[in-house]
């Protein structure tokens, strides 16, 4: 597997990708809620970015809990080959 930081796009940067042989897991970490994360990803089209290598897309919000000070909930959306 493959795993980037920070990844830019043109107009920001992905929090981490993790691609694999046949998938691309794209995350986006918030402290608090995951939803706000994961629509973080959708409104940027993060995963716009990898539509053209074939492999499916996971959108993966994550968000961490200040109290718990660790993930408190994550949020998946798959994309198909075609984006």
């Amino acid at each position: 597997a493959v795993v980037k930081v920070e990844d830019p796009t043109n107009i920001g940067r992905i929090d981490a990708v993790v691609e694999t042989e046949n998938k691309i897991h794209i995350m986006e970490f918030k402290m608090g809620s995951e939803q706000d994360a994961l629509n973080q990803i959708k409104k940027m089209s993060y995963h716009e970015k990898y539509l053209g290598k074939g492999k499916d897309i996971v959108l993966m919000g994550i968000g961490f809990d200040p109290h718990k000070r660790n993930i408190g909930n994550y949020l998946l959306e798959n994309l198909s080959r075609n984006g």
